[in-house]
C-alpha cells in the first residue's frame, strides 16, 4: 500500500516528539491517538500478519475497521515480531531515538519478552516508559484478565448505573478504558516535563481501575462521609430524584430533567403545568417517586418535539436525548467543528482541546497495517535486501 500523505499545516504542540506505541484495541490507541494529534510523530507498532484487533473488524472504512481508523489517525505503522529476537533487536534501535514508549501488555509481559525498563532503557536513559494496564503492577487483580465493563464492575462505578429494582446497567461510554487513556496521555506529559527538569525518563504506571477510581472521586467523598454506598435508583443524581432523570415522551422519544437548582426547577414546572411539584423538589424518596409518576404521565403527554418547542427559550436545564446519530447532525456539533474528515475522507471526531493559533484538527488517515516498515527500518541502516529477508522470515 502506499504511504499517505501526513502533511501538516501548522506545527503542532508535540511536533518533534518520537512515539513507540505497543498498545492495541482502545486504551492504549486512543491515548498515542490523542498524542498523535498534538503533533507527536507516532509509529504503532503491530505483529505481523493481522496487527491490530480492530483493524478487520466490520464496519470498515476504506478496507480498515472503523474503530481502528478513529484510534490510529495520524500515526505510521510498522510490522514487527516482538517474540524473534531480530524483531526485539530492532526495537532497541528504535528506543535510542523515541522520545516515549507506550504499552498496554498484561504486567509482566514485557518482561518474559526480554523487554523490561532496564534493557528498553539502556541505550537511551532519556526515554518515557508509560505502561496502561487494568490493575497496574501491583495487588491480587493484577493478572485477571478483564474488559472495561469488568473494570467498571469491580471498581464500584457500575453498580451505580440503573434502576434500583434491576441488575447494573452497562453505560453507552467505556468510562474505564477512556478514563485509563487521557490518564496515560497526562502521565506521558508531565513524565516529559519532568525529563525536562532533570534530563532522566520516567516510568509511567497507569491502571484504568485507578483511573476510574479517581473519576469517582466526589462520590466516593460522599460514600466515605456517610459510611454507606450511594444507591443506583435512590440517590438524587443517580436516578432518585424526579428533577433528574429522563421521561419517556408521547414519540417514543424521552426529556432528560437536570434542574438541579430550584430556580431551574421551579421554571420548567411553571412552563410544564405542574407547579404544584415545586415545593416538593427535595423531599423524601416516597414523594420523588409520586412526583416521578407525574411526570411521567405529564411528558407522555406530548412528543419530544413539542417539549422542545414548549420549552424553548426557557433557562430550566430541560433538554432532549439525542439519539448519537441525530446529535452528531446538530447545530452545536455543525458549529464547533467536531465531525471532521481526513484525507481519505473518513468522518471522525476532532479532538476537544482548542489552542489559540494552533490548528489540532484531524491528524491524517490512519495508516495501513506495516505501511511505514521499509522507510522506518532503512532509517536504522537496514538496506532493501535486509528489510526483504526479514519479512520472508516473518520479523516484519
Amino acid at each position: 500500500m502506499p504511504q499517505q500523505d501526513r502533511t501538516q499545516a501548522t506545527v503542532r504542540p508535540l511536533t518533534g516528539l518520537r512515539i513507540l506505541d505497543l498498545t492495541r484495541l482502545l486504551p492504549g490507541g486512543f491515548a498515542t491517538g490523542m498524542l498523535a494529534e498534538f503533533g507527536a510523530d507516532v509509529l504503532k507498532i503491530e505483529q505481523p500478519g493481522s496487527g491490530d484487533y480492530w483493524r478487520e473488524e466490520e464496519p470498515r472504512l476504506g478496507g480498515m475497521g472503523a474503530r481502528f481508523v478513529a484510534l490510529n489517525r495520524g500515526k505510521r505503522s510498522l510490522s514487527l515480531n516482538l517474540k524473534d529476537p531480530r524483531g526485539r533487536a530492532i526495537l532497541l534501535d528504535l528506543c535510542r531515538t523515541a522520545d516515549v514508549l507506550v504499552e498496554s501488555f498484561r504486567p509482566g509481559v514485557m518482561e518474559r519478552m526480554g523487554l523490561g525498563v532496564p534493557v528498553l532503557r539502556a541505550g537511551n536513559p532519556r526515554l518515557v516508559l508509560a505502561s496502561l494496564s487494568a490493575f497496574g503492577n501491583s495487588g491480587p487483580w493484577r493478572d485477571m484478565a478483564t474488559h472495561d465493563v469488568n473494570v467498571m464492575g469491580l471498581a464500584g462505578a457500575l453498580d451505580l448505573s440503573g434502576d434500583a429494582d434491576d441488575v447494573p446497567a452497562v453505560p453507552g461510554i467505556p468510562f474505564a478504558d477512556i478514563g485509563g487513556a487521557l490518564a496515560t496521555v497526562v502521565a506521558v506529559l508531565v513524565a516529559l516535563r519532568r525529563r525536562d527538569a532533570t534530563g532522566e525518563g520516567q516510568v509511567a504506571e497507569v491502571a484504568m481501575f485507578d483511573a476510574l477510581a479517581y473519576c469517582l472521586s466526589s462520590t466516593a467523598a460522599e460514600a466515605m462521609a456517610l459510611g454507606v454506598s450511594p444507591r443506583r435508583g435512590e440517590a438524587p443524581v443517580l436516578g432518585g430524584a424526579a428533577w433528574y432523570r429522563a421521561y419517556r415522551t408521547a414519540c417514543g422519544g424521552a426529556m432528560v430533567v437536570g434542574a438541579y437548582e430550584p430556580k431551574f426547577w421551579a421554571a420548567f414546572c411553571t412552563r410544564a403545568g405542574c407547579a404544584e411539584l415545586i415545593p416538593l423538589q427535595f423531599g423524601p424518596l416516597p414523594v420523588q417517586r409520586q412526583m416521578m409518576a407525574r411526570l411521567s404521565e405529564l411528558f407522555a403527554t406530548r412528543s419530544r418535539a413539542e417539549w422542545v418547542e414548549l420549552l424553548d427559550g426557557l433557562d430550566c436545564c430541560v433538554t432532549p436525548s439525542l439519539e448519537l446519530a441525530e446529535a452528531l447532525d446538530s447545530p452545536q456539533m455543525q458549529v464547533r467543528g467536531l465531525v471532521q474528515r481526513d484525507a481519505s475522507g473518513h468522518a471522525g471526531i476532532r479532538n476537544p482541546v482548542r489552542l489559540e493559533g494552533i490548528d489540532l484538527s484531524a491528524a491524517g488517515p490512519a495508516p495501513w497495517h506495516g505501511a511505514d516498515s521499509d522507510t522506518v527500518l532503512a532509517g536504522l541502516g537496514l538496506d532493501a535486501d535486509a528489510i526483504a529477508a526479514l519479512r520472508s522470515d516473518g520479523v516484519i
